[in-house]
């Protein structure tokens, strides 16, 4: 059995017309929420397993470099598609 006073505070903030839509679009709401709880509580270990995955990495180009020239290549007005050739953008 449902609480109607809960029911009732529920409509106030729902488009549902029905209880049973209601009922619909809260465990819809209540799921997304504790998914979110749920990936936000594991980040921590998440990030740490993967610094210690990658702490054996050794970068050929300084992470400043990198994004430079992919900074670079973004607003340059030459477009390279694969196999094709480089050529200005909007020349073909």
């Amino acid at each position: 059995m449902l609480n109607d006073d809960l029911v009732r505070e529920a409509r106030r903030f729902s488009s549902a017309r029905t209880r049973a839509g209601l009922v619909k679009e809260a465990l819809r709401t209540f799921i997304e929420i504790k998914e979110t709880a749920r990936r936000r509580a594991t980040y921590s270990r998440r990030v740490s397993d993967l610094d210690r995955k990658l702490s054996g990495l050794v970068l050929r180009e300084s992470p400043e470099s990198v994004l430079r020239a992919d900074r670079e290549r973004a607003t340059s007005p030459w477009v390279v598609k694969p196999g094709t050739l480089a050529s200005p953008v909007g020349r073909g």
